[in-house]
């Protein structure tokens, strides 16, 4: 299993202010014309069958060279019940998305019919040096040169260890320095078959990006056993006020060591371009799928998401969670397994709500504080 490490980040990896002048749009001219920036997010693919019931797979999608990971998504299909993500993160040093996929062995004495499990991941993958921009549906990979610019991101990890069954357990993973704002995450899960999250989350009004975990009460009768999960949250954060770049990839920043050696100039601060955007359903009975998407505003375009399930049901689990930069919206689809005397589950009702990251159309993305409303 790999292990989250942080991102390019340091005194010297601040963006130079010459630099950062190319990145400003002065207040007349935004003014009469705001500035439209070509998009620099591509969206990048891999594709997993045959998770067996009783086994735990490993979906990578990889950034190309010239690109750096912002975030990704994950679909889970084939006929498993209660296949679901045992992890969902970028990994910053590695240019990489990765989803988790655990399908359980279910008691064969429940009734429950065994079944393999697939999963398709996407990466989102962000020009190397460069201000991430969105701009509508992501595209495909190209052949880029790195644009030059010093990262200005960072990553922090929390985790929780020994989540007994039956437990519950949230846990958050601040960003580690107050000049930083949290914009994205993911988590993994290790140590259960079943244990799976009911949140996962940019909690932008705290500066953290938080789990919660939830592992089932010890139920021979469908196959839950008793076990020790272990969960890990990874923040992911950007300098305040200062555009998103990525440079933790195979091209060093141009002139870094130059700049290293100079005392780095205080940028001016910007406004923060991310807003977001809610979307929520309850009722979800035993036996339902359901799919929510949060959709952005006008003038906004998606780069991540969140989620958290409610209700009283233990069971409830996320299958989809995904940036669809087509339809500029963040979908999560949710299952709320039937009820079954044989296997011990009772009839129980969930609750969704989605969140959209969205930041503004054609222009640098920058983080520095809570979100807004769109």
């Amino acid at each position: 299993m790999g292990t989250f490490r942080l991102g390019t980040t340091s005194a010297a990896a601040i963006v130079t202010a010459a630099a950062l002048a190319a990145c400003v749009v002065s207040e007349s001219a935004s003014a009469a014309r705001p500035e439209r920036w070509k998009p620099t997010v591509a969206l990048v693919r891999a594709h997993v069958d045959g998770i067996s019931p009783g086994s735990v797979a490993v979906a990578d999608a990889h950034c190309p060279e010239g690109y750096d990971v912002l975030g990704g998504s994950y679909v889970i299909g084939g006929g498993s019940l209660f296949a679901h993500a045992a992890g969902a993160a970028p990994f910053l040093s590695k240019s990489l998305y990765r989803a988790i996929v655990s399908n359980p062995l279910v008691n064969p004495f429940a009734g429950v019919p065994a079944a393999d499990a697939s999963v398709t991941v996407a990466a989102s993958c962000a020009e190397s040096g460069r201000p991430v921009v969105v701009d509508g549906p992501f595209g495909a990979p190209r052949s880029v040169s790195n644009g030059g610019l010093a990262g200005t991101v960072a990553s922090s990890v929390a985790t929780e260890r020994g989540v007994l069954n039956g437990d519950v357990r949230k846990v958050d993973s601040p960003c580690r320095s107050s000049s930083y704002s949290v914009f994205g995450g993911g988590y993994t899960i290790d140590g259960s078959l079943w244990a799976h999250t009911a949140s996962s989350a940019v909690l932008s009004k705290t500066n953290d990006y938080s789990a919660t975990i939830v592992t089932l009460p010890s139920n021979p009768s469908l196959g839950v056993l008793r076990a020790q999960a272990t969960l890990r949250v990874a923040s992911v954060c950007s300098r305040n006020g200062r555009p998103l770049v990525f440079n933790g990839g195979v091209f060093p920043a141009r002139n870094a060591g130059a700049a290293a050696k100079k005392k780095p100039k205080r940028a001016p601060k910007q406004r923060g371009t991310v807003v977001l955007a809610r979307k929520s359903v309850g009722g979800i009975r035993s036996g339902s799928v359901r799919t929510v998407s949060a959709k952005c505003p006008s003038g906004y375009s998606v780069f991540g998401g969140s989620h958290v399930i409610g209700g009283n049901s233990v069971l409830t689990h996320p299958t989809t969670a995904a940036v669809a930069s087509r339809s500029n919206s963040y979908s999560v689809t949710v299952v709320n397994p039937p009820v079954n005397i044989n296997a011990g589950i009772p009839r129980t009702t969930a609750s969704l709500l989605v969140a959209a990251s969205c930041a503004r159309r054609a222009t640098p993305i920058i983080v520095d504080g809570p979100f807004g409303s769109g």
